[in-house]
């Protein structure tokens, strides 16, 4: 019987067993992107257990009362629904409330008896991952692109001489110092979820190799104005941890994302660029480049 104990926490010398597991399963969601599970761990206190040769995951809060729970869902080898009502059974004995979140809806579809010891619910649009394809990231083709298009050629206009580099570990200074300069005019800089993410981005002095990134910055007149980071999810598909520009840069955003685009060519089909948190500006930017698919996430609470 798995139990609270038997959860420890996730670091980068769980690599070995938690990375094959993801790549091979296909998952879509960012909440299972290693590189995820790392940074934001310091913050969340993630932790992990291989229950039955399954991967469960479990977040804690400041008090450590024990909230969280997700579970791999890979249709090769995942838990059944009998298992996940055993799992969530054992934590709610241990002041777990024992739901399951990010559950894909092709897990729901293969497992109809879910209904006999959970009930299933949509998490809703905030916690929608959007998955685009690297191709049209990069290539920008069609009317409904054109917007970006000219945007690009606006900052190039305006930017003579922009370079284009491929992020490597001696420039993680370089992303911090802009990151908290955008940080620090950003009208909710101090806010808690601003606070975490520099929090998330500290980890990359150290380990920024480990993550196996694939990033580009945008550099004027030897100045860095704009950076993304991007790490493996799964197979074929990218997760895009940071993106960064200076306000003043118009254009820049969308020309790092192409760029970064680029560079994910021939490693990756597809880009998760995550969720909009139901911030109503960033939701709008994110639909604007036309992703090929909404991943909804459900929740299970038992009955």
């Amino acid at each position: 019987m798995i139990s609270a104990g038997d959860f420890q926490t996730v670091t980068l010398s769980s690599r070995d067993e938690l990375v094959p597991r993801i790549r091979r399963s296909g998952v879509k969601s960012c909440e299972f992107s290693f590189a995820n599970l790392v940074m934001w761990g310091k913050t969340f206190d993630i932790r992990y257990a291989v229950y039955r040769d399954h991967l469960y995951l479990m977040e804690l809060d400041d008090d450590e009362k024990k909230r969280g729970l997700l579970f791999l869902p890979d249709a090769g080898n995942e838990p059944d629904a009998a298992e996940l009502r055993e799992v969530s059974g054992a934590l709610k004995s241990t002041d777990n409330p024992g739901v399951f979140y990010c559950v894909p809806r092709e897990y729901l579809d293969r497992h109809c008896d879910l209904d006999d010891f959970f009930t299933v619910s949509p998490m809703g649009e905030d916690y929608d991952d959007y998955l685009y394809e690297v191709d049209s990231l990069a290539g920008l083709r069609g009317e409904k692109l054109a917007k970006k298009r000219n945007l690009i050629r606006q900052f190039l206009r305006d930017h003579p001489g922009a370079e284009v580099r491929e992020i490597t570990s001696s420039m993680v200074g370089e992303c911090l110092a802009l990151a908290e300069r955008w940080r620090s005019t950003h009208p909710d800089g101090d806010s808690p979820e601003m606070l975490q993410e520099k929090a998330a981005l500290a980890t990359l002095t150290e380990n920024f190799d480990e993550f196996h990134f694939t990033g580009a910055a945008v550099y004027h007149q030897g100045e860095m104005i704009a950076f993304e980071l991007c790490s493996p999810l799964s197979d074929g598909i990218y997760d895009e941890h940071f993106e960064k520009s200076l306000y003043f840069a118009k254009g820049a955003a969308q020309f790092v994302n192409c760029e970064c685009a680029k560079l994910l060519q021939g490693k990756a089909k597809y880009l998760n660029r995550e969720q909009d948190m139901g911030l109503v500006g960033l939701r709008q930017a994110k639909r604007s480049y036309m992703p090929c698919e909404m991943v909804k996430n459900f929740a299970i609470t038992p009955r």
